[in-house]
């Protein structure tokens, strides 16, 4: 399984949900791959942290090198702007996550990577994920607004969201927190079920 983590925009928890993922994996009893393709290098910064915790962390390889690891679940981490680099992985990614925080900004700045995918046939494959969605009244009401705004597009926005599964700490101290876990598996199930229902659709 290879899941590309893809927004154009920064500081929209790229890394965080790159990370949350691998946790959830390796407590399945996977091992799984993270690629840092970003040259800010977030996940790379802390290889050490994450590979003593039993996490593959790798810094800017090639689709060649990535095809070769030995890892059942590959992740690409990929940098804050429109990556090119998507295309490469357009006949061979599982599916690719496009995460943003719940505000007007991050939707905002969403068209671009989405119009890339597009044009690389990915978005079928495409899910948009909120993160650091947090009970409140107000803030639900944005979380509403931001929901609204976003089906104009094509690509699949996720009804399960994450709040608690991007935090740094629990993301560095691997995931026990049993809210975290199954925020990440009711996000894995949903992914899974629209997939299969498309691939019905194409029979």
């Amino acid at each position: 399984m290879k899941i590309l983590i893809t927004h154009q925009k920064g500081g929209v928890g790229k890394s965080t949900v790159a990370l949350g993922f691998a946790n959830f994996f390796l407590e399945q009893g996977i091992t799984p791959a993270v690629i840092d393709i970003d040259p800010q290098g977030s996940i790379a910064t802390f290889k050490a942290i994450y590979e003593e915790n039993g996490i593959d962390i790798f810094y800017n390889l090639t689709l060649e090198e990535i095809d070769a690891l030995p890892n059942e679940v590959k992740i690409i981490d990929t940098p804050p702007y429109l990556y090119d680099g998507v295309k490469e992985f357009s006949n061979s990614v599982s599916f690719v996550i496009v995460p943003l925080k719940p505000n007007l900004y991050d939707a905002g700045a969403i068209g671009g990577t989405i119009s890339l995918l597009e044009q690389n046939n990915l978005l079928d494959k495409t899910f948009i994920l909120l993160n650091q969605v947090f009970n409140g009244e107000k803030r639900e009401k944005k979380t509403q607004e931001v929901n609204e705004d976003l089906k104009k597009y094509d690509a699949t926005l996720l009804k399960n969201r994450f709040s608690y599964s991007v935090q740094w700490e629990r993301v560095t101290e691997g995931l026990y927190e049993p809210k975290a876990k199954l925020e990440l598996e009711n996000v894995l199930a949903e992914i899974m079920e629209v997939t299969k229902k498309k691939r019905k659709q194409l029979k």
